[in-house]
């Protein structure tokens, strides 16, 4: 039997039957024994917090049934956790506010709970979940709905693939990739709503270069307008629903650069280069042409704010972009 399989057959035999899970209580280290201290003690001088089996059996010359049982026995009091690499087992130490609440889950819940925590902001999916914890369906199912009534973990989809259900700790706030980020509401893109924002950018930089009708400040002028100011600025009016960082703004700020209206300036601030009107179209530059158009931006993709996400499989591509499908008259 290797250590991995001697270990398991430990926790099996020691740890509650599925939905019998022990009374929380907090351990105290001055109880442990003193293999269980030493294992403690040899996981916290770990880089990184993780300890194999190989630098345990190194630096714990003891039988690999007494290193089972003190494992076994942290484990129990939610005082360790593990995941398997391969063949090898690496144990890290749970910090003392998730003790309380490991010791509320059975085996099974702690191995799917700890899975789940390491995908962080990403989320785990249920297929992967499956494969890695190597339990049955119903089985994990089971675990998850236990999970997810406690708010242990919460569930959601991913702007990537909808029909796919996703894990995460019920406290993680979902990275963008999971979201979409501000441009998505409810895995939708909002195009409504990305429109409005770029109309409010502008204006506010055009306010800032252009404040006596169409002439264009110069180069000297101090107060062009920052991404700061622009972040600040959209705040102000309300109009979205969620707070916007610089990175969301930047992104709209460099579609109106494609789109010819703005620019950036050598100090990093921004300035508008032409004013836009409402009815009868776009004011000229000297040379009589339309500065808003170009080469690049005569194509969807040169001003496309989802450049990013679009992939042969993402949730924008060009098998279904609708601008393509107007661009090419279809």
């Amino acid at each position: 039997m290797d250590p991995y399989d001697a270990i398991m057959a430990g926790m099996a035999s020691g740890a509650p039957a599925a939905g019998a899970a022990p009374t929380p209580t907090s351990p105290r280290e001055d109880d442990l024994s003193p293999n269980e201290q030493a294992v403690l003690k040899l996981l916290r001088s770990q880089n990184g917090g993780q300890l194999t089996n190989e630098v345990l059996e190194a630096e714990l010359p003891i039988p690999l049934e007494e290193r089972a049982v003190a494992i076994n026995a942290l484990s129990r009091r939610g005082m360790l956790t593990f995941v398997r690499i391969g063949n090898n087992v690496a144990y890290m130490e749970v910090q003392p506010e998730e003790v309380v609440k490991l010791q509320s889950m059975n085996q099974d819940e702690r191995l799917v709970y700890t899975l789940i925590k390491q995908s962080d902001d990403k989320g785990i999916w249920t297929r992967e979940l499956r494969t890695r914890a190597n339990l049955q369906q119903v089985q994990l199912q089971r675990i998850l709905r236990a999970l997810e009534t406690r708010k242990i973990v919460k569930s959601l989809k991913s702007v990537e693939s909808k029909n796919k259900k996703i894990y995460m700790l019920f406290e993680i706030e979902p990275s963008r990739q999971v979201t979409g980020g501000a441009w998505y509401n409810e895995q939708e893109f909002d195009s409504e709503f990305l429109g409005i924002l770029r109309d409010q950018t502008y204006r506010f930089i055009a306010e800032r270069s252009m404040p006596r009708g169409n002439s264009v400040l110069p180069l000297s002028h101090v107060g062009y307008a920052t991404v700061e100011d622009v972040v600040a600025h959209i705040a102000s009016t309300r109009v979205s629903k969620v707070p916007l960082k610089a990175e969301d703004i930047e992104c709209i700020i460099t579609s109106l650069i494609y789109d010819g209206t703005v620019e950036k300036l050598q100090n990093g601030t921004y300035r508008a280069l032409v004013r836009r009107a409402t009815g009868a179209g776009v004011s000229l530059g000297s040379a009589g042409r339309d500065p808003t158009r170009s080469g690049l931006t005569n194509i969807p993709c040169g001003h496309c704010q989802l450049l990013n996400f679009c992939k042969a499989d993402g949730p924008v591509n060009p098998m279904n972009c609708e601008y393509f499908s107007k661009w090419f008259d279809l």
